[in-house]
Order: C-alpha cells, then sequence, then structure tokens
C-alpha cells in the first residue's frame, strides 16, 4: 500500500536538473561575472582619475606655499610617481623631509603612467625615481632622476607651465594643466 499521491511519488522519483533550470542559472553567473568584471575596470580607471586629482592637488599646495614661505619648490616627474623638492639658498634641490606627509614621494599604480608636456615641449620621463634613487650601484640611474624633468614653483606665485596626464593601459587620460600665473586645472579624462 503507497501512502504518497501518484504525482508526489513521480517527483520523489526525478533525478537532475532540467535544461531550462541549468540555462537560468548560466545566466545568472554571467549577470555576475559581467558586473564584477566592469567593476575591476572602473575601479582602475577611477584610481587613476584620483592619482591625477590629487597631483593637481598637491601641486596648487605647492604653489601656495611657495608664495606663504618665500621660497620656491620644485616637482620631479618619471613615468611612475614624482617627488617633491625644496629649492635651498644655494640653489640646489633638497627632497622635502618625510615629515611633511603631504609632498612625499609618491607612485601610480602599476597600470598607470605619466606623459608631461612641460613649457610647451614633450618631456621625456625617467622610468622611476624611486628606483633610481635607491639604486646606489647604478650612477647612470641616479642621474638620470637628478635630471627628470621638473615644474618650478617661485616664490612670486609663478610657475613652469605644464600638462600632465596619467594615462592608462587603454589609452585614457586623465589631464592636469598648470600655466605660468599659477592657476592649475583638472581636465578630467580624454580617451586617446
Amino acid at each position: 500500500m503507497n501512502i504518497w499521491p501518484r504525482h508526489a511519488q513521480r517527483e520523489l522519483n526525478q533525478q537532475g536538473f532540467t535544461l531550462l533550470e541549468v540555462m537560468v542559472v548560466i545566466v545568472i553567473i554571467g549577470i555576475l561575472f559581467s558586473m564584477a568584471n566592469l567593476n575591476v575596470f572602473q575601479s582602475s580607471d577611477r584610481q587613476l582619475e584620483e592619482a591625477a586629482r590629487r597631483f593637481a592637488g598637491l601641486v596648487q599646495l605647492a604653489n601656495e606655499e611657495a608664495i606663504i614661505n618665500d621660497t620656491s619648490y620644485a616637482v620631479a616627474l618619471s613615468k611612475d610617481g614624482y617627488q617633491f623638492y625644496l629649492l635651498d639658498a644655494a640653489g640646489k634641490l633638497q627632497p622635502i623631509p618625510e615629515v611633511d606627509r603631504a609632498f612625499r614621494a609618491r607612485s601610480l599604480p602599476s597600470y598607470g603612467r605619466f606623459v608631461a608636456t612641460i613649457e610647451g615641449e614633450e618631456a621625456t620621463l625617467p622610468a622611476s625615481l624611486v628606483a633610481a634613487k635607491e639604486s646606489e650601484d647604478d650612477e647612470s640611474a641616479a642621474e638620470e632622476a637628478d635630471n627628470a624633468p621638473k615644474i618650478y614653483f617661485l616664490s612670486s606665485g609663478e610657475m613652469t607651465p605644464f600638462e600632465v596626464s596619467v594615462e592608462s593601459e587603454d589609452r585614457h587620460l586623465f589631464t592636469v594643466k598648470g600655466d605660468f600665473s599659477g592657476k592649475v586645472k583638472y581636465l578630467g579624462r580624454t580617451d586617446k
């Protein structure tokens, strides 16, 4: 004697998934994967945009500090980062002490790089300032870092005219522009 109704007994004997159930699961997984992938790409662009905005803010701050402190500053650029300097009384550039955290050396994420035009001419940037400074046995790398293109901020409020872009691997640019009078502007994102 069977106590289960006939349709319930048929459902107990059924094993596996129908084609429709499998297709629904595959569609859901595909949607989740594409959302995660899109979010990763947006995140990398967002980080490069933040780096460009941070650079613009720090350049503006260095220009204001030069005026307030009646001294001159400079920022040296490489493909992967930048370093601020203070111009001493002898006219030599000295790295700003690490105590001043705002002007510490900064690096871009590995998937970004700087491209610069300084005083209307395309600048040839060294690969890295940090690696060159740390490499004591490679004098050419250290010399390359010393000769890195620099933007100067004078106590009069003037600065070296420049256009610096943070470039992503997929050729999106986040551009910052500064003029001779000391105005700094973040121009936003462009595609190359």
